[in-house]
């Protein structure tokens, strides 16, 4: 049994710390393999022993062991044979999650998002592990657009909710877990009336903090396409990053 799916066999018997561990594994298994256990713990505000304990649980003898089951699981996911390898073309799988990217966002709906952008007195752009990659791309190209936006180091954001205002927005990229806790704690000591909006940009409907947020965008991913290929959460989020992108262009192109 590889071991993705001895994760998946023993997951009903973990405490809710040790699935917080799980879920982080089933979204980011390549941001696993990158990491210690000491930085998988900073990088998503786990704890070290809930990590060993995930790992016990499921049947390895430590991090270690579990990142090499993890490692050989992947890989024959991926690249199991020439036959499956042509099955499941990671192109056709791109281009599929492309396309339900696409048609899961409502036209009116981002044009409105952009226009809220484009007015706000500032926007603050965050993502966490993997998500930091699409937060980076959408502070990039709103600061191309000429909209005063400002990319935040995950770890850093709750530095600037003090000079923040009802005039801000907050975009968040985050897929499962509740990454930026300590930022809704800190904005709870502002007001409502300084409180700036929130959008999430997320694969879960039940994200732990979809409740908090002013606007939420659900994404699809390969698992909830049933996708043949593996391909990594933060690509459906790319992808609304470039058709946001695109919704933007269109928009000042009518207004020129």
């Amino acid at each position: 049994m590889d071991a993705l799916s001895q994760v998946e066999m023993h997951k009903e018997a973990l405490t809710p710390k040790e699935r917080a561990v799980y879920d982080i594994v089933a979204a980011h298994p390549d941001a696993v393999l990158g990491c210690s256990s000491m930085e998988l713990a900073r990088r998503f505000g786990v704890s070290q022993s809930a990590i060993s304990r995930f790992c016990q649980k499921s049947g390895f003898e430590g991090y270690g062991d579990f990142r090499m089951g993890l490692h050989q699981s992947l890989t024959l996911r991926r690249f199991d044979d020439e036959e499956t390898a042509e099955e499941n073309d990671p192109v056709e799988s791109l281009a599929t999650l492309l396309h339900a990217t696409h048609d899961s966002l409502d036209a009116e709906k981002l044009a409105a998002l952009y226009e809220r952008l484009s007015k706000a007195n500032h926007v603050y752009v965050m993502g966490a592990g993997q998500s930091d990659v699409p937060a980076r791309m959408l502070a990039h190209r709103l600061v191309e657009d000429s909209i005063p936006a400002h990319y935040v180091l995950w770890g850093t954001e709750t530095e600037s909710v003090h000079t923040m205002c009802d005039r801000d927005v907050i975009v968040m990229f985050s897929s499962k877990n509740p990454t930026f806790s300590n930022l809704f704690s800190t904005l709870s000591t502002v007001g409502k009336k300084r409180r700036p909006y929130i959008v999430l940009v997320t694969h879960t409907a039940s994200h732990p903090h979809s409740g908090q947020c002013d606007e939420v965008v659900l994404l699809p991913t390969w698992a909830s396409l049933k996708l043949p290929y593996y391909l990594e959460p933060q690509n459906s989020m790319i992808f609304f990053v470039m058709l946001f992108g695109l919704s933007g262009a269109a928009k000042a192109s009518a207004r020129g």
